[in-house]
Parts: C-alpha cells; sequence; structure tokens
C-alpha cells in the first residue's frame, strides 16, 4: 500500500494511472502521463507536465518536466528505530542531558524514558522515578521545596504539569513574586504510584497522592488525593469511577505479583 500520496488541488492524474512510489507529493496543476513511473519521496512542482520516469528523492518541474534536484540523502537516511539523520544531533543532545538528569535525581529506576531538552524540570534532587516510567517532551516538574514521587511503570501524556509548591498570597504589602518566605503549608509532597496513566495536559498540585493503577483524563486538574484504581478527571478533578471491582483488583494483582516472579 503507498503511503503519504499526496496531489494538488486540480492535478491531473489520467484514469489509467501512472506508477507512483511511497511518499509522493505532485502539486498544484502539475499532469502526468500514464506509462510515466515515478520512484519513492518525489515531488512535482506546480503546472509541470511529467512525461518521463522520474527517480526516487527527486524533484521536478516545468513543461516536459526535468529533474531539479535529487533531495539530500541525509533528509532519507534513517537512524536507530526510524530517527531521521536530521534528528540525530537533538537525539543526541536528550541521551547527554538525560544522562546528567537522571543523575541529579533523588532516585531514578532503571530504563527511566525522559526528555530534558524540551521540558522543565526543578528540584531534581527532590524527584524520584521508578523503573519502566516513561516522561515526554513537554513536562513541567517544579518540586524545589517538596518531593515529587513517581511509581514503576507510570505513563504520561503530552505536557504534564506537575508543582509540589504555591506562593505566599497573604503576605500585607508585598507583591506576590517579592513573599520568599513560605510556610510549611505553601509545600507538599506529590506521590504517583506504580501503573498510573495520566493523560494530555494534566495538571497535578501539591498534597496528591494518586492510587496506583488508577488513570487521570486529559486536561484535569488535580488537587486532591485518589484511591488506587480510580478513573479521575475535570476540573477540579474527581473520582469518576473505579477501574475494577475489588474481586478484580484482588484477581488482577494476584496476577501482576505471579508475572513479576518470571522477570
Amino acid at each position: 500500500m503507498l503511503s503519504g500520496v499526496v496531489f494538488g488541488n486540480k492535478s491531473e492524474a489520467p484514469n489509467s494511472a501512472p506508477v507512483v512510489g511511497d511518499n509522493f507529493h505532485c502539486d498544484l496543476g502539475a499532469k502526468i502521463l500514464v506509462a510515466v513511473k515515478n520512484g519513492k519521496n518525489v515531488t512535482i512542482c506546480a503546472n509541470s507536465v511529467v512525461t518521463k520516469d522520474i527517480p526516487d528523492n527527486a524533484v521536478v518541474g516545468g513543461i516536459l518536466a526535468k529533474l531539479i534536484k535529487i533531495k539530500k540523502w541525509i533528509v532519507n537516511f534513517y537512524f536507530g528505530g526510524g530517527q531521521k539523520l536530521t534528528l540525530i544531533a537533538s537525539y543526541l543532545y536528550d541521551k547527554i542531558l538525560a544522562f546528567f538528569c537522571k543523575g541529579s535525581m533523588q532516585h531514578c529506576g532503571k530504563h527511566v524514558y525522559i526528555r530534558p531538552s524540551s521540558s522543565d524540570f526543578k528540584g531534581l534532587w527532590n524527584l524520584s522515578v521508578g523503573d519502566y516510567t516513561s516522561i515526554p517532551k513537554g513536562s513541567i516538574f517544579y518540586c524545589t521545596e517538596a518531593p515529587l514521587t513517581i511509581g514503576k511503570k507510570v505513563i504520561f501524556g503530552p505536557r504534564p504539569t506537575i508543582i509540589t509548591g504555591d506562593h505566599r498570597i497573604d503576605v500585607i504589602g508585598k507583591y506576590i513574586m517579592d513573599s520568599i518566605e513560605k510556610l510549611p503549608e505553601n509545600d507538599a509532597p506529590v506521590v504517583i504510584e506504580d501503573d498510573v496513566w495520566v493523560g494530555s495536559n494534566v495538571t497535578i498540585l501539591k498534597g496528591v497522592t494518586i492510587g496506583r493503577g488508577s488513570v487521570i483524563a486529559a486536561g484535569a486538574v488535580v488537587t486532591k488525593s485518589c484511591p488506587p484504581y480510580s478513573i479521575i478527571g475535570g476540573v477540579p478533578a474527581k473520582v469518576l469511577k473505579a477501574r475494577f471491582t475489588p474481586d478484580e483488583i484482588k484477581e488482577h494483582e494476584g496476577k501482576l505479583a505471579k508475572n513479576e516472579m518470571y522477570f
């Protein structure tokens, strides 16, 4: 099956269509003759008339369209698991940053995935992350005065925000940003237990504990703790329902414990 085939408006392909490779783009008003064979990663410019076969990675244009250039091989070279070569620099930069970030955490388990170059972490010395947890790009974790503890096999959707503290708003005669003397109640730990799924754009505020196996709906603002295996959502978030019945929880955890014996 072809992938990434795009025709611009009013482009003409005859009833007996030419042969078209993957990732093919035909721009506005272009025409292709029946017998023409087009390679992969081809771009045909607007109002071109293509009468000859086109090689892979080509850009063609004009009446009796001619080869304008071959796309740089660098664009089509892939690196480890589908990473384009053009992304290697940012990929390696993330790897280097991740090494130092993990070393600065209070605790970092094995096989933890983080994207520090596109995230904002403050208070790494108060951050603990369990095994196999995945923290995506766009994450904002502020835990400078109170700890943030994330369990194992926790998954986050894009752009989560977790903040373990507040600013003081009760000081008379000072701007909020100038009120740097905090009270104990201005900061409180956040705990996300094992096997939690945090949806995209979720905000979790100070003093919250998310019970194991819970699911937080996208866009929720979580200000209160929830028991294990809860499904929560809303602004402010509340428990919508339980994932499992008590009997199902017992069976579920029994199977998890049994499976872990083999790893």
